[in-house]
């Protein structure tokens, strides 16, 4: 195994990857949770192409056990500001929508890699009459932002999506003011597949069962996302290692999920299979909320969090000179992402002059800084 640097690593474990991924990339590991370049290709082009039966199935209004799970995880480091937010791998919304609900952030960036999931999360904040909300097309290792310009970095299930979460961190731990806070939830631990696998085999007769009933009219099954999405599973030792060597002054991990998960899992994957989306929250939200009070009750107390199913990670930037002590609009906030210099508003997009580039701002995506035209 090759480390960025050229060194060769041959003693990272490839547990840190998701079973199903583990043989083919494996032999990419090029540091803790992180791959070397073609691993990184492979990844990138599968989160490029996730598409419109992929977001659909995800386009669903925040619940109230969804909000509730938002602010318990705010109240773990809560930032020193609630000004400026950017929800990383935004989807389509769920995060970004309660956070500037319940979280008070006067102005938000989204950013995700996938056009279908921006389009998606246009339409919900459309619908939903979200204000202060720009989204963007971006790498999350090369965030279009200033240096110490945001309050709270924040991502609902996606840094084990990340072919280098060091990388990752660094480049939001730059973009954090001083006492500015990274929120991530719902990011799987090294238990999660066999929480999850648990009800697999009932789940896939319950759904054979039901295929057989319907015959020739069953719905057709969904799309899947595509191959190389699920690449890590996280242990509390080592993501505290990488938050430290991303030069992070303090971390809180809290874990969820372990009676909670099996029956969660197989709600979640009859639904997908059979109806296409997530299950409805009015269902999902009552079961989920009181299976984590008997979480609560005895395996939280007796039980390491590895061997929950998901961890919430919440990590401060250390104390330091404000760049921009007063809040000030976003759109003064970015930056290009190849050299970080102030970009040029112009008809259609934003350019830097100075590289002759142009980023492209799409009405129902917004500005793409994935694809940049070039003079």
């Amino acid at each position: 195994m090759t480390a960025p640097g050229g060194e060769r690593r041959d003693d990272l474990p490839g547990t840190m990857l998701n079973s199903v991924v583990r043989p083919y990339l494996c032999a990419h590991l090029a540091g803790d949770y992180a791959l070397d370049e073609e691993g990184r290709r492979r990844v990138l082009d599968a989160n490029r192409a996730i598409d419109e039966v992929y977001a659909g199935g995800h386009d669903h209004r925040p619940d109230p056990w969804w909000t509730r799970m938002v602010e318990a995880r705010l109240r773990l480091l809560p930032p020193a500001r609630r000004d400026t937010l950017v929800d990383l791998g935004c989807g389509t919304g769920l995060l970004t929508i309660a956070l500037m609900s319940a979280g008070g952030f006067r102005q938000c960036l989204s950013v995700d890699l996938s056009a279908a999931m921006l389009r998606a999360l246009r339409a919900v904040l459309a619908r939903e009459g979200v204000s202060g909300v720009r989204t963007a097309r971006a790498d999350v290792t090369r965030l279009p932002l200033a240096d110490g310009s945001v309050d709270c970095v924040a991502g609902n299930s996606m840094l084990h999506h990340l072919p280098d979460v060091p990388a990752f961190l660094r480049e939001v731990h730059r973009v954090l003011r001083p006492g500015g806070v990274l929120l991530l939830s719902h990011e799987p631990t090294v238990s999660a597949e066999a929480l999850e696998g648990l009800f697999k085999r009932p789940a896939g007769r319950l759904l054979r069962a039901v295929r057989r009933v319907a015959g020739a009219g069953a719905a057709p099954v969904p799309a899947g996302p595509p191959a190389f999405t699920d690449l890590w599973v996280f242990d509390q030792a080592r993501v505290r290692r990488v938050l430290e060597d991303a030069g992070f002054a303090q971390s809180r991990i809290a874990a969820r999920g372990f009676l909670a998960t099996p029956p969660c899992s197989f709600l979640d994957r009859v639904s997908w299979r059979l109806a296409g989306r997530l299950p409805p929250a009015r269902l999902y939200g009552p079961l989920r909320d009181a299976l984590d009070v008997l979480d609560d009750a005895v395996p939280r107390r007796v039980l390491s969090p590895d061997r929950f199913s998901s961890f919430a990670i919440a990590a401060r930037k250390g104390d330091g000179p404000d760049a921009a002590p007063r809040p000030v609009p976003l759109e003064s906030l970015l930056r290009c992402p190849r050299d970080r210099r102030p970009l040029r508003p112009v008809a259609g997009g934003l350019r830097n002059p100075r590289l002759r580039l142009t980023y492209p701002e799409d009405p129902q995506v917004g500005i793409d800084f994935d694809a940049p035209e070039r003079d």
